[in-house]
């Protein structure tokens, strides 16, 4: 339970409309389930949320680990943008883009750092 607890701390909201997520360093299936579970909580009672996922410290995640994704994405009806926070990871960048594409998401942007996300979503730090 603890365990459980700590990985949905990974998940929070850091304004009314931003749902901000964590990655695993290395995401599995289990986690990836946990995460979009609580995404999905957090978002249930708004009118729309923008979901910012930092994936800077994370590995690429298994086929198995993209099939929860996939699978439960399409249940985030109230979500208006996807944005994938990668570092400098080039690779990375491209996979992002090339999954959510796959995923049939349009309205996907992958970034440097938090900051630039907020700042692509009128926001600020701090």
């Amino acid at each position: 339970m603890e365990e459980s607890e700590a990985l949905r701390s990974r998940v929070r909201l850091i304004a009314p409309d931003i749902i901000f997520v964590e990655q695993m360093p290395v995401p599995a299936p289990y986690t990836a389930a946990l995460a979009m579970d609580r995404v999905a909580e957090l978002g249930e009672s708004s009118a729309g949320y923008h979901l910012i996922v930092d994936s800077t410290g994370s590995t690429r995640p298994s086929a198995a680990t993209r099939r929860v994704v996939r699978e439960r994405l399409p249940r985030l009806v109230a979500l208006k943008t996807l944005t994938f926070v990668v570092g400098e990871n080039w690779r990375l960048r491209f996979e992002m883009r090339f999954a959510a594409a796959a995923l049939g998401f349009e309205k996907v942007d992958v970034v440097t750092t938090v900051e630039e996300a907020l700042e692509r979503l009128g926001r600020r730090s701090g």
